[in-house]
């Protein structure tokens, strides 16, 4: 099941890229190319930095969310 997964999750990500690139010379003039893409790339990295941001203080702080703070019980004790 995991190598399913595994190979399934590359070829999305493979096909993401394909269809993303492809759609690049749709929405940019061709001198403008290389300002979007690169734009687009550090937007990504900034959300993947929010994202990381947010979902630390979600750990952190879960009460800033409004779940119950502390710790749970295990949820299959050993």
């Amino acid at each position: 099941m995991g190598l399913f997964l595994f190979v399934l999750g590359n070829i999305g990500a493979a096909g993401s890229i394909t269809f993303s690139d492809s759609l690049l010379p749709h929405i940019a003039a061709p001198h403008e190319v290389d300002r979007v893409s690169s734009s687009a790339y550090a937007i990504g990295y900034l959300g993947g930095g929010l994202l990381l941001v947010v979902n630390t203080a979600w750990i952190a702080k879960p009460e800033w969310f409004g779940m119950p703070g502390g710790t749970f019980p295990p949820a299959c004790p050993l």
